[in-house]
């Protein structure tokens, strides 16, 4: 028979506690080292930064004015399928360039209220109201001023003898 190198009841794995220290020796210095990458500055000896002043920064600004002498009187006495037409003007003292519409309401029905860029033609505008729908008028540049060309037409919806009062908006949206 075999002599028992141990006691009956011991333990048979003579390095177990060896093994055990090993394993978690190892899962501390792993656990150190996942959290040492994961912990956030510099590992460095030294650092170093600086500030520097980069000046100011100013926003540009937007600033749309119109000026017109209409005659009221030529929009007056119209008879349906009749149209006049008056100039006006759009300022731009702003900063920035603007791509330009228009839009008009009128108070009752029967009137429509068209709009182009450039000078009146002698012919009548064409394309939709300004009443429906807005309508392009181009764009303008910082410091420019540009001619428009207002139209108010007479339909046969209009009511005989009335009169209505409408008004006209140029509207800039800044062009990137």
């Amino acid at each position: 028979m075999r002599p028992m190198l141990f006691a009956r009841g011991a333990d048979r794995r003579p390095f177990a506690p060896v093994r055990s220290i090993l394993a978690t020796t190892s899962a501390v210095a792993v656990a150190v080292l996942v959290a040492a990458s994961l912990s956030a500055g510099s590992y460095a000896l030294w650092a170093d930064g600086v500030t520097t002043t980069v000046g100011s920064v100013t926003t540009g600004n937007t600033a749309l004015s119109v000026s017109h002498a209409f005659s009221t009187t030529a929009w007056s006495n119209l008879l349906p399928g009749e149209k006049v037409r008056q100039p006006f003007t759009v300022t731009n003292s702003g900063t920035v360039a603007h791509s330009l519409s228009g839009s008009a309401v009128v108070a009752a029905a029967g009137y429509e209220v068209r709009a182009v860029e450039g000078t009146c033609p002698a012919v009548a505008l064409s394309g939709a109201s300004a009443t429906v729908t807005p309508v392009a008028l181009g764009t303008i540049a910082s410091g420019a001023t540009r001619t428009m060309c207002l139209e108010v037409a007479l339909t046969a919806a209009a009511t005989p003898g009335s009169s209505t009062a409408f008004t006209f908006t140029v509207a800039g949206s800044q062009v990137p």
